[in-house]
């Protein structure tokens, strides 16, 4: 008898093709939830960078603000008769007393102005001449569509390097990421948000955290820029 047939082993019996079948769908189960596992890591881990890199300029009061070339002021909801929303309201009243306090020479009001019926800065500026605020001391950012838009405009468009950003507390913290990431000296003081009904508080923090994610893509991986046109 040769060697290869004294070496050769008896084959078993095959293993039922079911059995096989229901080892690939574990193996197929297995990598799903490791796939799902690992968006869920780095999802927090984007949500923790947010934090970590915004948390020291958080301001607890006007009264820790340092100067700034400028105070910005985020657009919000405007109504459809012209006049700002309660939160957008917020956020001027805010704006407007760190301008007050002598802390920045002038106000960006930056959001949507190509709205027609809705237009932010057209309404942002008009609530702001209405309280004394001279026509010099407003610069109007028509084309600030989104946060990333406005901050990186403040600093290439405008030119300002110091900013203080005011905007809800929920929006804060993606808003000081952005600023920060895109080179801007900035310090931020959140209104509250108890403007908003409590159901839809959970609303705004869920979309603020799919939210960070983009700016995460936008600003880190992409470095994405911004049209400088009027």
């Amino acid at each position: 008898m040769s060697s290869s047939k004294r070496n050769r082993r008896p084959k078993g019996p095959a293993a039922p093709r079911g059995y096989r079948g229901s080892r690939r769908k574990r193996r197929r189960l297995w990598a799903l939830w490791g796939l799902i596992g690992l968006g869920i890591l780095i999802f927090a881990a984007i949500q923790l960078r947010v934090w970590l890199v915004s948390r020291p300029y958080r301001l607890e009061s006007a009264e820790q603000a340092p100067k700034a070339q400028a105070i910005v002021i985020l657009g919000a909801k405007v109504e459809e008769s012209g006049a700002v929303s309660p939160a957008l309201r917020d956020r001027l009243d805010q704006g407007l007393a760190l301008y007050r306090q002598g802390l920045a020479p002038q106000i960006l009001v930056t959001g949507d102005g190509e709205n027609l019926v809705r237009n932010e800065t057209e309404a942002m500026e008009a609530y702001l001449l209405e309280r004394d605020v001279p026509p010099q001391g407003i610069v109007k950012d028509p084309r600030g569509l989104n946060t990333y838009a406005s901050l990186y405009r403040a600093k290439h468009k405008y030119g300002f390097d110091s900013v203080l950003i005011v905007t809800q507390e929920y929006h804060l913290g993606r808003s000081l990421y952005l600023g920060r990431r895109l080179g801007l000296d900035c310090w931020g003081i959140g209104v509250p948000d108890a403007v908003f009904k409590p159901v839809n508080i959970p609303y705004n923090y869920t979309r603020e955290a799919l939210a960070r994610v983009k700016a995460f893509l936008n600003a880190d991986l992409q470095r994405l820029e911004v049209s400088l046109e009027e």
